[in-house]
């Protein structure tokens, strides 16, 4: 009855969408300002900055944009930097940053830190293969050791590009897709192991297939 212990602690969000946009609006000092996208390895896989200086009498410039293609099943952390320690608002100027999903839903947004702050978030859900519009696509054979065969029951739906990555988010192999003999995946080159492929179409058409390297 005498044991007693608190704690605070704070859940990260869940989003479904495997494409992340970043609108950063810098304030007049902008040399003083970066950023990174590390995965939950900590490998950095976006980075920015630092960016423009401009006149304080002058209107702030136009906001910054960014496109994140992440792996599903894995959580992110977007970290931002001021190098003089007065963040991004409000004194010079009302600078912001704003993390969104493909459908506008806000993941972060924030200005008024020190020298840095950090939000966190996840992509995906594990053991669920992420659908974004590109449907009626599969792959065979699945464990495999050495090609992966993509089937595309419709041709409207043949995606336009793939990458494969690993468990941790990392970009191991890409190409563009032009001819049916680009649907054939060469995977032997890669490790034993549980990899990710992410077929893309028009950008905000994606699929992202969980698959085995035996």
């Amino acid at each position: 009855a005498n044991n007693n212990s608190t704690v605070n602690f704070s859940i990260t969000k869940n989003y479904s969408a495997t494409v992340v946009n970043l609108a950063l609006q810098t304030d007049h000092f902008g040399t003083e300002t970066t950023w990174k996208l590390t995965n939950s390895a900590g490998t950095e896989l976006y980075h920015g900055g630092p960016y423009t200086d401009t006149d304080e009498a002058l209107p702030l410039p136009a906001p910054e944009t960014e496109t994140f293609n992440l792996a599903n099943n894995d959580c992110y952390t977007f970290t931002i930097y001021d190098s003089v320690d007065d963040g991004m608002c409000c004194d010079y100027g009302n600078g912001s940053y704003t993390l969104t999903t493909a459908a506008n839903e806000i993941i972060a947004t924030g200005g008024a830190f020190e020298a840095s702050e950090s939000k966190s978030f996840r992509i995906g859900t594990l053991s669920t293969t992420d659908v974004n519009g590109l449907s009626a696509v599969y792959i065979y054979p699945n464990p495999t050791s050495t090609v992966l065969n993509v089937v595309v029951e419709n041709k409207s739906n043949t995606p336009e590009s793939y990458t494969i990555l690993n468990t941790s988010g990392q970009i191991l192999q890409s190409k563009k897709i032009k001819t049916k003999e680009d649907l054939q995946i060469n995977v032997s080159n890669i490790s034993q192991g549980i990899y990710f492929l992410k077929l893309s179409k028009n950008q905000s058409e994606t699929n992202t297939i969980r698959f085995i390297k035996k």
